[in-house]
């Protein structure tokens, strides 16, 4: 039976960006508190939770002190700790199995090959001359990545031929790597599935993953897909949930390819940016979802609000993005923070939410604002 955490009891979140943020606004308004572990003084979440203990995530000292003063432990990025230090954490509603295999991308790919999905096709290397031998198998192109996940892009090095090789040298400072085919797909898609470890789970919309303009990438909130492959990502969901006993929040990450054959790619138990246009376009958000089948309150069914565009705010658009908020009435803006000099002007500030039921429409808004401009 699932463990019940009520009003006044403190959460404690490894992590203090601005998925942290988001969490502790959300615990907030259930009546928790929150303690966060980050080591910049000025995180995202900073601001509003009610302790920051300012140290390393990985440093057991601190760890222990967030351990001390809340009654369960959470993550913004499962890889902000190592997996051997998750068993001296004395509350993980998720359970161990779970954030293990997150932290662990072979672990993971034979957990899903148990499963019965659909992965793309991999090969275990140690080195250079490996990734040579395994491309006449998996071809071009492909990702080089580390075992173990991180939360940054410098855990993976796409191949797309050849002469890419010898640039990947670096991935195995790390230890042995994967070596995956990237699956041609028509459409990239992510779902998250809440438990309260004692309900049937709840469901959110198939969120898209999309190339707007260039470089920039957005998130549309309902996938246009076919019922058959809605069905059967749904299917894949639940059997995940069940096989890992979730409790909070899973986000599977899938590619569709033109034949519509669906291929689980990952998945994380937290919160991740293609959930934020939860906060508008659902009757329950999926921070609010996560923290509720964490702490085992029951889950509501979730009901769909309209189409929205989730598009980022880099600190190189924040300024171009608060000009347009006396202009954009039906936009929805969350901002995470003010710009600072010691970000890069890569840094998330925030995101806007854009009406889609028109995508073409939501585009040329987009577009017209002049905030994206590359």
């Amino acid at each position: 039976m699932s463990k019940l955490y009520i009003q006044g009891q403190t959460i404690g979140i490894v992590g203090g960006g601005h998925l942290a943020r988001m969490l502790t606004l959300t615990a907030h308004k259930l009546g928790l508190k929150v303690a966060i572990l980050d080591p910049h003084e000025h995180c995202q979440a900073s601001a509003v939770a009610d302790w920051h203990i300012q140290g390393e995530y990985h440093n057991e000292v601190y760890l222990m002190q967030l351990n001390q003063m809340s009654d369960f432990i959470i993550f913004e990025y499962t890889s902000y700790v190592e997996s051997q230090t998750l068993p001296l954490l004395k509350s993980l509603p998720q359970g161990l199995a779970v954030l293990e295999l997150a932290h662990h991308r072979l672990d993971e790919r034979r957990f899903l090959n148990e499963s019965a999905v659909n992965i793309p096709p991999f090969e275990i290397v140690h080195n250079l001359v490996e990734v040579y031998e395994a491309l006449e198998s998996i071809g071009f192109p492909c990702v080089l990545k580390t075992v173990r996940r991180t939360h940054t892009q410098d855990d993976y090095f796409e191949i797309k031929e050849l002469s890419d090789v010898k640039n990947a040298q670096h991935l195995f400072k790390e230890g042995p790597c994967l070596l995956e085919s990237e699956i041609p797909y028509s459409k990239e898609i992510r779902v998250s599935v809440v438990s309260n470890g004692e309900e049937a789970p709840v469901f959110f919309p198939i969120v898209e993953k999309k190339f707007l303009t260039g470089r920039l990438e957005g998130y549309y909130s309902n996938a246009n897909l076919l019922r058959e492959e809605q069905d059967e990502v749904y299917r894949i969901a639940e059997i995940l949930s069940d096989s890992l006993a979730v409790q909070g929040i899973l986000t599977i990450k899938m590619k569709i390819n033109e034949f519509g054959i669906i291929y689980v790619t990952g998945f994380e138990p937290t919160t991740l940016d293609d959930g934020i246009y939860s906060e508008v376009a659902c009757s329950m958000s999926q921070f609010e979802a996560h923290i509720r089948g964490l702490c085992g309150w029951p889950l509501p069914l979730v009901t769909v609000l309209g189409e929205w565009l989730t598009v980022p705010i880099r600190q190189a658009q924040y300024s171009l993005a608060v000009t347009q908020l006396p202009f954009q009435a039906d936009w929805r803006f969350l901002f995470y923070g003010q710009k600072r000099a010691e970000f890069d002007e890569n840094s998330l500030l925030g995101h806007v939410l854009i009406p889609a039921e028109d995508r073409n429409e939501a585009i040329a808004k987009m577009i017209s604002s002049h905030i994206w401009n590359d």
